[in-house]
């Protein structure tokens, strides 16, 4: 009876962890760096990730629903070396947004056509940008994208306009020094609402808020507000934050205590931000991770304790 109780107690503690999740890639590849994710139509999976060779890759695999949600990755293209951590995907005008660091201190985003993995566009930003860059599309046109410097406390914000060629303009370039992130950040973008997440000093979660709106003097764009909400948990590893088609935040994390990797939903609609749903899996270590979301179901990119990377689908 008392290993009964024993084995409920364990089922009670771990929730829905063991069932919440469903492993569908696994890769050959050894890192000890956190990799990016992002899908598209047809079930076109992205993945960037940085080698035991300091080289960053990005590369294409099919989702094959039929052949039990098994990711298939086909080929791969290098894209630079010397890299301190990991980059960050995303898509922008039908192409894919990817944005990186190097060991130069440099801030890079590049554009690349889906199908021939070839490169139409690179901006190289400021130095001394030497934790990891987040990318997502913006208003259309626009890149909206996060950094922080270890030289410089702060969050800093920046609207890119892509031109013609590698030329870009940046419409905004803010730091708020309000925020201290211990490392990187995690930008998502919906209906004129931006989230930040990041975790400070103490490793915890903070989601900061900003709401946008068009300035047709500027022809730029005015930040009307923001908000700094401390979340109720901790992790060992930068959060990761997505919006689904739903409308619904993802926000992501890991659990080093009890060697899970946390998920869950929000509504970011009001001021107020609700709590709509909490899953977990058992993860076998975690040194990185990153979220994107399709058809209905977030997906999570890690690597795990002995630094092999995967792809869980969150059920």
């Amino acid at each position: 009876m008392r290993r009964l109780i024993a084995l409920l107690m364990v089922v009670v503690v771990l929730g829905v962890g063991l069932s919440s999740a469903e492993i569908i890639y696994t890769s050959d590849i050894k890192t000890d760096k956190t990799p990016a994710i992002t899908m598209c139509c047809e079930g076109k999976v992205f993945l960037s990730y940085t080698d035991d060779s300091d080289t960053i890759y990005l590369a294409r695999g099919i989702l094959r629903t039929t052949e039990g949600q098994v990711v298939k990755i086909g080929n791969k293209v290098a894209i630079g070396n010397e890299t301190p951590d990991h980059p960050d995907l995303g898509f922008f005008n039908g192409q894919i947004l990817m944005g990186w660091n190097e060991d130069d201190g440099n801030v890079y985003l590049a554009l690349f056509k889906p199908e021939e993995m070839t490169r139409t566009a690179k901006f190289e930003y400021r130095p001394n940008a030497n934790n990891p860059i987040s990318v997502t599309s913006f208003y259309e046109g626009l890149i909206l994208n996060t950094w922080t410097s270890k030289d410089k406390p702060g969050l800093t914000l920046i609207v890119t306009k892509p031109k013609v060629g590698d030329d870009f303009e940046n419409l905004i370039d803010n730091r708020y020094n309000e925020f201290e992130p211990k490392e990187g950040s995690s930008v998502a973008y919906m209906d004129d609402v931006a989230i930040v997440a990041w975790r400070d000093d103490k490793n915890v979660v903070h989601i900061t808020r900003w709401r946008f709106q068009q300035n047709e003097i500027t022809k730029a764009l005015s930040v009307i507000g923001y908000k700094d909400n401390e979340m109720d948990f901790k992790t060992e590893v930068d959060p990761a934050v997505v919006f689904g088609d739903d409308g619904k935040l993802y926000i992501t994390w890991y659990n080093k205590g009890m060697d899970l990797i946390e998920c869950a939903s929000y509504d970011v609609s009001s001021q107020v931000i609700n709590k709509l749903d909490h899953k977990n899996f058992e993860a076998g270590g975690c040194k990185g991770l990153d979220i994107t979301y399709f058809e209905g179901n977030p997906y999570i990119a890690y690597t795990d304790g002995e630094g092999i990377i995967k792809v869980a689908k969150i059920m």
